[in-house]
């Protein structure tokens, strides 16, 4: 779906207003390709476990993901983000059948669940973004870095891939919170399945959905200069200027 005049100017400002934030913070954003350095970065950070969707070694990623690196004034990384494209029929065929982890599809092993999905109300099909490798730095906490990253990269997901739908899988004790809500502004979250579950490498309970459509992402961005924990200014007369730049 074509953007509005107004829809752009909305999102362009938003970038500049989530931007000239990081910059108050000494912070600035690399968009990446090479998804190796992903993989290096978190296991340099001592990441338990590094997330398939996001890793070379299981996936061709060379033309339908992206990730952020968040770059502190040493030029040192001091936080990441990722979103990978799928275009499907059925978000939830892709994971029953592990596709979404593994390019050839999973099959499991000795004392590995099989997925068992609870199917979200709607149907979640075309060009869908789905998020992970969010990390940020334990001295970089709590200042919104884990609220501008998932909205700089749904923008980016729209503007480059014209995305339908926007997701990310996240386990029990993260759904009970209002992380994924609040935080990564999730109007959608449901319990989703149960079962083998990669980026945890064990079976798992309760594993829920955040989604939202293309549509609610726009509307997500015009509610930013609310948001209860990091307001930004997006003003009428900002957003005419971004249509008319």
């Amino acid at each position: 779906m074509a953007l509005t005049d107004e829809e752009f100017g909305l999102l362009q400002t938003s970038i500049d207003a989530m931007l000239e934030r990081l910059a108050q913070l000494n912070l600035s954003i690399v968009v990446e390709r090479d998804f190796n350095d992903l993989v290096r970065f978190l296991r340099s950070k001592n990441a338990p476990l590094i997330n398939p969707t996001y890793d070379p070694e299981f996936n061709d990623l060379s033309r339908n993901a992206f990730w952020m690196r968040v770059i502190d004034e040493n030029g040192e990384t001091v936080a990441s983000h990722a979103q990978r494209m799928f275009e499907t029929e059925d978000f939830c065929e892709l994971v029953q059948s592990g596709r979404l982890w593994y390019d050839q599809g999973m099959t499991l092993g000795p004392g590995q669940e099989p997925i068992r999905i609870t199917r979200p109300p709607e149907l979640i099909r075309g060009i869908v973004a789905h998020a992970g490798a969010l990390w940020v730095e334990p001295r970089r906490r709590k200042i919104g870095l884990s609220m501008y990253l998932p909205f700089l990269s749904r923008v980016l997901s729209l503007r480059n891939y014209n995305t339908d739908y926007y997701t990310c899988i996240v386990d029990n004790s993260m759904a009970r919170s209002i992380v994924p809500t609040l935080g990564y502004g999730y109007p959608h979250m449901q319990r989703f399945f149960d079962g083998w579950t990669p980026p945890a490498n064990r079976n798992l309970k309760d594993v829920h959905i955040c989604w939202m459509s293309q549509a609610e992402t726009i509307e997500q961005f015009r509610r930013l200069p609310k948001h209860p924990l990091f307001p930004l200014q997006l003003t009428p007369e900002r957003i005419r200027e971004a249509i008319n730049a």
